[in-house]
């Protein structure tokens, strides 16, 4: 069984984010697939989150959403 969690942060909250994706992956008895979008986060950064995770020694996925550009936003319909 696999459980996707989806994180949306920004740098302000880089911190708490390791806290709270280790403390998932070393609780969890299923594996974790992860969805990030990250605002601020360049390769080091997140590299630097992979091997906090890595450090659990457990399965996990990880893939790093783009965040859509103004353009890209400001075509989509609002909720109400």
């Amino acid at each position: 069984m696999t459980l996707a969690v989806a994180l949306c942060t920004d740098l302000m909250m880089e911190a708490p984010l390791h806290a709270a994706v280790c403390s998932l992956i070393e609780h969890a008895s299923v594996e974790l697939d992860f969805y990030f979008m990250l605002n601020g986060f360049d390769l080091k950064r997140r590299d630097l989150l992979r091997r906090s995770m890595d450090m659990s020694g457990k399965a996990y996925k990880a893939t790093f959403v783009e965040e859509p550009s103004a353009a890209e936003l400001s075509n989509l319909n609002p909720f109400h």
